[in-house]
């Protein structure tokens, strides 16, 4: 075992993202929360790999947000 998970699709990231995301109503409360989440599962997996190739951490959330269709800036 590598201790990365690896994401197959975008499918599976939006998945993952909404988990977290869709259980608060505003919008700095989901991202402070899918952020926290993130880096709680980086603790545990230490990479996210998409497709293989890219490392996805909790730096990189507007991409996953992205990915949710929330592209919206505050």
């Amino acid at each position: 075992m590598t201790g990365a998970m690896t994401i197959q699709d975008d499918r599976m990231v939006r998945k993952f993202c909404q988990t977290y995301y869709k259980a608060f109503d505003s919008r700095r409360d989901k991202l402070i929360y899918l952020f926290q989440a993130m880096e709680n599962e980086m603790a545990t997996y230490p990479a996210f790999t998409f497709n293989g190739t890219h490392v996805v951490g909790a730096n990189q959330i507007q991409g996953f947000l992205h990915l949710l269709g929330d592209t919206e800036h505050e």
